[in-house]
Protein backbone atom coordinates (compact mmCIF):
# COMPACT_ATOMS: atom_id res chain seq x y z
CA UNK A 1 0.00 0.00 0.00
CA UNK A 2 1.41 3.44 -0.96
CA UNK A 3 2.87 5.27 2.08
CA UNK A 4 -0.02 8.24 2.34
CA UNK A 5 -2.92 5.17 2.26
CA UNK A 6 -1.03 3.43 5.44
CA UNK A 7 -0.95 7.47 7.03
CA UNK A 8 -4.78 7.44 6.37
CA UNK A 9 -4.95 3.92 7.63
CA UNK A 10 -3.36 4.32 11.00
CA UNK A 11 -5.48 7.52 11.52
CA UNK A 12 -8.56 6.15 11.60
CA UNK A 13 -7.42 3.42 13.59
CA UNK A 14 -5.60 5.06 16.07
CA UNK A 15 -8.92 6.07 18.09
CA UNK A 16 -9.38 2.19 18.57
CA UNK A 17 -5.72 0.96 18.90
CA UNK A 18 -5.99 1.22 22.48
CA UNK A 19 -8.79 -1.00 22.42
CA UNK A 20 -7.49 -3.26 20.17
CA UNK A 21 -3.70 -3.71 20.30
CA UNK A 22 -3.19 -2.93 23.88
CA UNK A 23 -6.09 -4.68 25.42
CA UNK A 24 -5.24 -8.10 26.41
CA UNK A 25 -5.95 -10.51 24.03
CA UNK A 26 -8.47 -12.38 26.22
CA UNK A 27 -10.67 -9.44 26.05
CA UNK A 28 -10.47 -9.15 22.24
CA UNK A 29 -11.53 -13.09 22.12
CA UNK A 30 -14.58 -11.90 24.25
CA UNK A 31 -14.96 -9.04 21.67
CA UNK A 32 -14.86 -11.26 18.44
CA UNK A 33 -16.52 -14.34 19.87
CA UNK A 34 -19.49 -12.16 20.96
CA UNK A 35 -19.48 -10.59 17.28
CA UNK A 36 -19.56 -13.64 15.76
CA UNK A 37 -22.34 -15.08 17.97
CA UNK A 38 -24.67 -12.45 17.07
CA UNK A 39 -23.68 -12.86 13.34
CA UNK A 40 -24.60 -16.45 14.01
CA UNK A 41 -27.97 -15.25 14.78
CA UNK A 42 -28.50 -12.79 12.42
CA UNK A 43 -27.74 -14.29 8.94
CA UNK A 44 -29.44 -17.53 10.30
CA UNK A 45 -32.62 -15.51 11.23
CA UNK A 46 -31.77 -14.25 7.70
CA UNK A 47 -30.96 -16.39 5.42
CA UNK A 48 -33.23 -19.74 6.55
CA UNK A 49 -35.66 -18.85 3.21
CA UNK A 50 -34.44 -21.03 1.04
CA UNK A 51 -34.44 -24.25 3.16
CA UNK A 52 -38.42 -23.84 3.10
CA UNK A 53 -39.06 -22.25 -0.48
CA UNK A 54 -40.53 -25.84 -1.46
CA UNK A 55 -42.62 -25.60 1.14
CA UNK A 56 -43.70 -21.88 0.38
CA UNK A 57 -43.70 -22.55 -3.42
CA UNK A 58 -46.51 -25.37 -3.43
CA UNK A 59 -48.66 -24.11 -0.18
CA UNK A 60 -48.99 -20.36 -2.48
CA UNK A 61 -49.58 -22.93 -5.69
CA UNK A 62 -46.57 -20.85 -7.50
CA UNK A 63 -44.00 -22.09 -9.87
CA UNK A 64 -39.81 -21.67 -9.35
CA UNK A 65 -40.40 -17.97 -10.61
CA UNK A 66 -41.67 -17.09 -7.29
CA UNK A 67 -38.61 -17.96 -5.62
CA UNK A 68 -36.82 -15.75 -7.42
CA UNK A 69 -38.81 -13.10 -6.28
CA UNK A 70 -38.90 -13.97 -3.00
CA UNK A 71 -35.12 -13.85 -2.70
CA UNK A 72 -34.91 -10.74 -4.18
CA UNK A 73 -37.19 -9.55 -1.87
CA UNK A 74 -35.26 -10.69 0.97
CA UNK A 75 -31.68 -9.82 -0.27
CA UNK A 76 -32.25 -6.14 -2.44
CA UNK A 77 -31.83 -4.30 0.84
CA UNK A 78 -28.58 -5.39 1.19
CA UNK A 79 -27.62 -2.85 -1.71
CA UNK A 80 -28.40 -0.25 1.11
CA UNK A 81 -25.18 -1.18 3.14
CA UNK A 82 -22.80 1.60 1.86
CA UNK A 83 -25.03 4.03 2.78
CA UNK A 84 -25.04 2.65 6.02
CA UNK A 85 -21.37 2.21 6.19
CA UNK A 86 -21.48 5.73 5.58
CA UNK A 87 -23.53 6.60 8.12
CA UNK A 88 -21.87 4.48 10.76
CA UNK A 89 -18.32 5.87 11.07
CA UNK A 90 -20.01 9.14 11.84
CA UNK A 91 -22.11 7.96 14.67
CA UNK A 92 -19.76 5.49 15.99
CA UNK A 93 -20.74 3.16 19.26
CA UNK A 94 -22.90 0.02 19.48
CA UNK A 95 -26.07 1.75 18.35
CA UNK A 96 -26.46 1.07 14.43
CA UNK A 97 -25.16 -2.86 14.80
CA UNK A 98 -27.86 -3.35 17.81
CA UNK A 99 -30.56 -1.81 15.82
CA UNK A 100 -29.75 -4.24 12.38
CA UNK A 101 -29.62 -6.89 15.34
CA UNK A 102 -33.35 -5.99 16.37
CA UNK A 103 -34.62 -5.28 12.79
CA UNK A 104 -33.57 -8.53 11.76
CA UNK A 105 -34.97 -10.81 14.65
CA UNK A 106 -38.22 -8.93 14.58
CA UNK A 107 -38.42 -9.49 10.85
CA UNK A 108 -37.98 -13.52 12.07
CA UNK A 109 -40.83 -13.63 13.78
CA UNK A 110 -43.50 -11.81 11.73
CA UNK A 111 -42.70 -14.13 8.87
CA UNK A 112 -44.11 -16.71 11.69
CA UNK A 113 -47.20 -14.62 11.76
CA UNK A 114 -48.44 -16.21 8.62
CA UNK A 115 -50.34 -12.89 7.59
CA UNK A 116 -50.47 -13.37 3.68
CA UNK A 117 -48.15 -12.56 1.02
CA UNK A 118 -47.78 -8.78 1.33
CA UNK A 119 -46.96 -9.35 4.87
CA UNK A 120 -44.19 -11.86 4.35
CA UNK A 121 -42.54 -9.81 1.31
CA UNK A 122 -42.58 -6.49 3.85
CA UNK A 123 -41.14 -8.86 6.23
CA UNK A 124 -38.64 -10.27 4.24
CA UNK A 125 -37.67 -6.19 3.13
CA UNK A 126 -37.25 -5.45 6.90
CA UNK A 127 -34.89 -8.19 7.04
CA UNK A 128 -33.06 -7.07 4.38
CA UNK A 129 -33.06 -3.27 5.30
CA UNK A 130 -31.92 -4.38 9.07
CA UNK A 131 -28.86 -6.88 7.61
CA UNK A 132 -27.58 -3.77 5.79
CA UNK A 133 -27.98 -1.52 8.90
CA UNK A 134 -25.82 -4.62 11.05
CA UNK A 135 -23.06 -5.89 8.27
CA UNK A 136 -20.80 -2.57 7.78
CA UNK A 137 -20.50 -0.99 11.14
CA UNK A 138 -19.96 -4.81 12.99
CA UNK A 139 -17.70 -5.33 9.84
CA UNK A 140 -15.54 -2.44 10.89
CA UNK A 141 -15.78 -3.63 14.52
CA UNK A 142 -14.52 -6.63 13.62
CA UNK A 143 -11.50 -4.76 11.74
CA UNK A 144 -10.40 -3.05 15.14
CA UNK A 145 -9.44 -6.21 16.87
CA UNK A 146 -7.19 -6.96 14.22
CA UNK A 147 -3.93 -7.60 15.91
CA UNK A 148 -1.51 -6.77 13.37
CA UNK A 149 -2.90 -4.04 10.90
CA UNK A 150 -0.34 -5.70 7.43
CA UNK A 151 -2.63 -8.42 7.43
CA UNK A 152 -5.58 -9.67 5.17
CA UNK A 153 -8.31 -9.57 7.39
CA UNK A 154 -8.01 -12.31 9.68
CA UNK A 155 -10.29 -10.99 12.38
CA UNK A 156 -12.64 -10.03 9.80
CA UNK A 157 -12.70 -14.06 8.54
CA UNK A 158 -13.33 -15.55 12.25
CA UNK A 159 -16.45 -12.86 12.56
CA UNK A 160 -17.62 -14.07 8.99
CA UNK A 161 -17.63 -17.62 10.02
CA UNK A 162 -20.23 -16.67 12.27
CA UNK A 163 -22.18 -15.63 9.67
CA UNK A 164 -21.78 -18.32 7.52
CA UNK A 165 -22.29 -21.31 10.18
CA UNK A 166 -26.10 -19.28 10.25
CA UNK A 167 -26.49 -19.21 6.87
CA UNK A 168 -25.28 -22.80 6.48
CA UNK A 169 -27.02 -24.55 9.50
CA UNK A 170 -30.65 -22.01 9.65
CA UNK A 171 -32.23 -23.35 6.44
CA UNK A 172 -31.48 -26.85 7.78
CA UNK A 173 -32.56 -26.38 11.51
CA UNK A 174 -35.35 -24.21 10.43
CA UNK A 175 -36.93 -26.33 8.03
CA UNK A 176 -37.07 -28.97 10.86
CA UNK A 177 -38.53 -26.33 13.34
CA UNK A 178 -41.34 -25.56 10.92
CA UNK A 179 -41.84 -29.13 9.81
CA UNK A 180 -42.28 -30.02 13.69
CA UNK A 181 -44.01 -27.29 14.97
CA UNK A 182 -45.09 -24.90 11.84
CA UNK A 183 -43.99 -21.27 11.04
CA UNK A 184 -45.93 -19.71 13.57
CA UNK A 185 -43.21 -20.83 16.43
CA UNK A 186 -40.59 -18.77 14.39
CA UNK A 187 -41.15 -16.17 17.57
CA UNK A 188 -38.93 -18.83 20.11
CA UNK A 189 -35.00 -17.83 17.47
CA UNK A 190 -36.75 -14.26 17.70
CA UNK A 191 -36.88 -14.48 21.22
CA UNK A 192 -33.38 -15.87 21.43
CA UNK A 193 -32.01 -13.67 19.38
CA UNK A 194 -32.66 -10.63 21.16
CA UNK A 195 -32.07 -12.42 24.55
CA UNK A 196 -28.28 -12.64 23.07
CA UNK A 197 -28.33 -9.18 22.39
CA UNK A 198 -29.34 -8.12 25.49
CA UNK A 199 -26.40 -9.74 27.61
CA UNK A 200 -23.63 -9.19 24.95
CA UNK A 201 -24.18 -5.81 23.71
CA UNK A 202 -21.80 -4.53 26.32
CA UNK A 203 -18.99 -6.67 24.21
CA UNK A 204 -19.47 -5.29 21.04
CA UNK A 205 -16.75 -2.85 20.01
CA UNK A 206 -17.79 0.74 19.91
CA UNK A 207 -16.74 2.48 16.78
CA UNK A 208 -15.03 5.94 17.39
CA UNK A 209 -17.24 9.29 16.15
CA UNK A 210 -16.16 10.98 13.19
CA UNK A 211 -18.66 13.64 13.04
CA UNK A 212 -15.65 15.75 11.54
CA UNK A 213 -12.73 13.11 10.00
CA UNK A 214 -9.44 13.79 9.38
CA UNK A 215 -9.56 13.44 5.26
CA UNK A 216 -12.70 13.86 3.53
CA UNK A 217 -13.86 10.96 1.10
CA UNK A 218 -11.36 10.85 -1.75
CA UNK A 219 -13.58 9.29 -5.20
CA UNK A 220 -10.92 10.29 -7.71
CA UNK A 221 -8.92 7.71 -9.45
CA UNK A 222 -11.23 4.66 -7.55
CA UNK A 223 -13.83 4.28 -10.46
CA UNK A 224 -12.00 1.34 -12.26
CA UNK A 225 -10.73 -0.98 -8.90
CA UNK A 226 -14.01 -0.36 -7.42
CA UNK A 227 -16.30 -1.32 -9.89
CA UNK A 228 -14.07 -4.54 -10.83
CA UNK A 229 -14.53 -5.00 -7.08
CA UNK A 230 -18.11 -5.18 -6.97
CA UNK A 231 -18.88 -7.07 -9.99
CA UNK A 232 -16.92 -9.54 -9.36
CA UNK A 233 -18.29 -9.28 -5.85
CA UNK A 234 -21.98 -9.20 -7.38
CA UNK A 235 -21.31 -12.30 -9.55
CA UNK A 236 -19.80 -14.40 -6.51
CA UNK A 237 -23.06 -13.84 -4.23
CA UNK A 238 -25.01 -14.22 -7.53
CA UNK A 239 -23.80 -17.70 -7.54
CA UNK A 240 -24.05 -18.35 -4.17
CA UNK A 241 -27.81 -17.20 -4.22
CA UNK A 242 -28.42 -19.40 -7.55
CA UNK A 243 -27.15 -22.61 -5.89
CA UNK A 244 -28.63 -22.03 -2.46
CA UNK A 245 -32.15 -21.12 -4.12
CA UNK A 246 -32.45 -23.57 -7.44
CA UNK A 247 -30.21 -26.72 -5.93
CA UNK A 248 -32.66 -27.77 -3.34
CA UNK A 249 -35.74 -27.01 -5.32
CA UNK A 250 -33.92 -29.24 -8.47
CA UNK A 251 -33.44 -32.05 -5.74
CA UNK A 252 -37.58 -31.85 -4.34
CA UNK A 253 -38.35 -31.69 -8.15
CA UNK A 254 -36.64 -34.76 -8.57
CA UNK A 255 -38.14 -36.50 -5.63
CA UNK A 256 -35.90 -35.69 -2.60
CA UNK A 257 -37.10 -34.71 0.79
CA UNK A 258 -37.51 -30.85 2.05
CA UNK A 259 -35.26 -31.71 4.47
CA UNK A 260 -32.63 -33.27 2.84
CA UNK A 261 -32.72 -30.43 0.26
CA UNK A 262 -31.95 -28.15 3.11
CA UNK A 263 -28.67 -29.93 3.76
CA UNK A 264 -27.56 -29.07 0.47
CA UNK A 265 -27.05 -26.05 1.23
CA UNK A 266 -26.07 -26.67 4.66
CA UNK A 267 -23.04 -28.73 2.82
CA UNK A 268 -21.89 -25.41 0.49
CA UNK A 269 -22.25 -23.51 3.48
CA UNK A 270 -20.65 -25.03 6.19
CA UNK A 271 -18.12 -26.26 3.95
CA UNK A 272 -17.39 -22.58 2.83
CA UNK A 273 -16.18 -22.23 6.52
CA UNK A 274 -13.24 -23.90 5.66
CA UNK A 275 -12.89 -21.37 2.70
CA UNK A 276 -13.23 -17.92 4.53
CA UNK A 277 -10.71 -19.02 7.28
CA UNK A 278 -7.87 -19.78 4.47
CA UNK A 279 -8.78 -17.23 2.08
CA UNK A 280 -6.58 -14.45 4.04
CA UNK A 281 -3.86 -16.59 4.13
CA UNK A 282 -3.96 -17.61 0.45
CA UNK A 283 -4.30 -14.37 -0.63
CA UNK A 284 -0.86 -13.13 1.10
CA UNK A 285 0.82 -15.95 -0.74
CA UNK A 286 -0.34 -16.35 -3.72
CA UNK A 287 -1.62 -12.79 -4.34
CA UNK A 288 -5.52 -11.21 -4.40
CA UNK A 289 -6.09 -11.94 -8.11
CA UNK A 290 -5.05 -15.39 -8.38
CA UNK A 291 -7.35 -16.08 -5.21
CA UNK A 292 -10.40 -14.48 -6.48
CA UNK A 293 -9.89 -16.17 -9.93
CA UNK A 294 -8.68 -19.39 -8.98
CA UNK A 295 -11.69 -20.07 -6.32
CA UNK A 296 -14.44 -19.15 -9.09
CA UNK A 297 -13.01 -21.04 -11.80
CA UNK A 298 -12.50 -23.92 -9.54
CA UNK A 299 -16.83 -23.39 -7.96
CA UNK A 300 -17.75 -23.75 -12.08
CA UNK A 301 -15.98 -26.66 -12.73
CA UNK A 302 -17.45 -28.80 -10.11
CA UNK A 303 -20.71 -27.21 -10.55
CA UNK A 304 -20.74 -28.80 -14.07
CA UNK A 305 -19.38 -31.93 -12.88
CA UNK A 306 -22.18 -31.90 -10.28
CA UNK A 307 -24.91 -31.34 -13.23
CA UNK A 308 -23.76 -33.73 -14.69
CA UNK A 309 -22.90 -36.82 -11.85
CA UNK A 310 -25.44 -38.65 -10.25
CA UNK A 311 -26.77 -37.34 -7.06
CA UNK A 312 -24.83 -39.47 -4.73
CA UNK A 313 -21.70 -37.82 -5.94
CA UNK A 314 -22.76 -34.55 -4.59
CA UNK A 315 -21.96 -34.27 -1.64
CA UNK A 316 -18.58 -33.98 -1.69
CA UNK A 317 -18.47 -31.71 -4.68
CA UNK A 318 -20.83 -29.25 -3.22
CA UNK A 319 -18.36 -29.49 -0.13
CA UNK A 320 -15.54 -28.15 -2.27
CA UNK A 321 -17.67 -25.61 -4.19
CA UNK A 322 -18.20 -24.24 -0.82
CA UNK A 323 -14.70 -23.50 -0.29
CA UNK A 324 -14.25 -21.75 -3.27
CA UNK A 325 -17.08 -19.60 -3.05
CA UNK A 326 -16.56 -18.60 0.70
CA UNK A 327 -13.06 -17.94 0.15
CA UNK A 328 -12.83 -14.49 -1.72
CA UNK A 329 -15.21 -12.86 0.82
CA UNK A 330 -12.93 -12.18 3.37
CA UNK A 331 -10.42 -10.93 1.26
CA UNK A 332 -13.24 -8.78 -0.94
CA UNK A 333 -13.92 -6.94 1.74
CA UNK A 334 -10.75 -5.96 3.12
CA UNK A 335 -10.29 -4.78 -0.62
CA UNK A 336 -12.90 -2.65 -0.33
CA UNK A 337 -11.87 -1.11 2.86
CA UNK A 338 -8.50 -0.50 1.60
CA UNK A 339 -9.82 1.38 -1.39
CA UNK A 340 -11.61 3.70 1.26
CA UNK A 341 -8.92 3.56 4.04
CA UNK A 342 -10.35 6.79 4.95
CA UNK A 343 -13.91 5.31 5.75
CA UNK A 344 -13.91 1.67 6.15
CA UNK A 345 -17.28 1.03 6.70
CA UNK A 346 -18.23 2.70 3.40
CA UNK A 347 -15.46 0.95 2.10
CA UNK A 348 -16.57 -2.71 3.42
CA UNK A 349 -20.26 -1.65 2.26
CA UNK A 350 -19.39 -1.59 -0.98
CA UNK A 351 -17.58 -4.50 -1.59
CA UNK A 352 -20.60 -6.32 0.32
CA UNK A 353 -23.82 -4.92 0.46
CA UNK A 354 -23.77 -3.05 -3.15
CA UNK A 355 -22.55 -6.26 -4.12
CA UNK A 356 -25.59 -8.47 -2.95
CA UNK A 357 -27.89 -5.81 -3.77
CA UNK A 358 -27.69 -6.19 -7.24
CA UNK A 359 -27.06 -10.07 -7.03
CA UNK A 360 -30.54 -10.07 -5.51
CA UNK A 361 -32.19 -8.15 -8.39
CA UNK A 362 -30.63 -10.29 -10.96
CA UNK A 363 -32.21 -13.08 -8.68
CA UNK A 364 -35.88 -11.84 -10.22
CA UNK A 365 -34.05 -12.74 -14.08
CA UNK A 366 -33.04 -16.22 -12.40
CA UNK A 367 -36.38 -16.91 -11.48
CA UNK A 368 -37.36 -16.44 -14.84
CA UNK A 369 -35.23 -18.25 -16.54
CA UNK A 370 -36.05 -21.01 -13.95
CA UNK A 371 -39.46 -20.82 -15.03
CA UNK A 372 -39.04 -20.62 -18.38
CA UNK A 373 -36.27 -23.18 -18.97
CA UNK A 374 -35.85 -25.16 -16.40
CA UNK A 375 -34.06 -25.36 -12.89
CA UNK A 376 -31.20 -27.63 -14.46
CA UNK A 377 -30.70 -25.44 -17.67
CA UNK A 378 -30.53 -22.27 -14.74
CA UNK A 379 -27.53 -23.99 -12.84
CA UNK A 380 -25.93 -24.58 -16.11
CA UNK A 381 -25.95 -20.91 -16.65
CA UNK A 382 -25.07 -20.15 -12.87
CA UNK A 383 -21.87 -22.24 -13.30
CA UNK A 384 -21.13 -19.82 -16.87
CA UNK A 385 -21.69 -16.35 -14.44
CA UNK A 386 -18.90 -18.24 -12.07
CA UNK A 387 -16.55 -18.31 -15.25
CA UNK A 388 -17.51 -14.80 -15.98
CA UNK A 389 -16.64 -13.72 -12.42
CA UNK A 390 -13.22 -15.28 -12.53
CA UNK A 391 -12.53 -13.51 -16.26
CA UNK A 392 -13.35 -9.79 -14.29
CA UNK A 393 -11.05 -11.17 -11.07
CA UNK A 394 -8.22 -11.38 -13.93
CA UNK A 395 -8.58 -8.08 -15.09
CA UNK A 396 -6.42 -5.50 -14.67
CA UNK A 397 -9.28 -3.18 -12.84
CA UNK A 398 -8.66 -5.65 -9.88
CA UNK A 399 -5.45 -4.98 -9.47
CA UNK A 400 -3.99 -5.75 -5.63
CA UNK A 401 -4.65 -2.12 -3.39
CA UNK A 402 -2.49 -3.67 -0.34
Amino acid sequence: MAREAERTVDMHAAETAKNADTTPHAGQAKALAALSWLHFLNDGAANFLPGILPLLLVSLHRSPALAGGLMAALLIGQGLQPLFGYWADYIGGRSLVMAGFLGTAIGMGLIGADAGFVPLLGALALIGVANAAFHPPALAAARTLERASQGQGRSVSVFLVGGELGRGLSPWLVTLLVAGFGLDHLWLLSVLSMTSLVLLRRSIPALPVRARPERSLQWRGKGRPLGALVTFAALRSLVTYALVTFLPLLWHQQGGSVRTGALLIAVIIVAGIVGNLAGPGLARRFGRQPLLAGSLLVAAGLLAVTLSAPWMFAWPLLAVIGVALFAPIAVTVVAGQDIFPENRSLGGGLALGSANGLAALAMIGLGGVADAFGLEATLWITAGLAVLAAAVAGSRGLAPTA
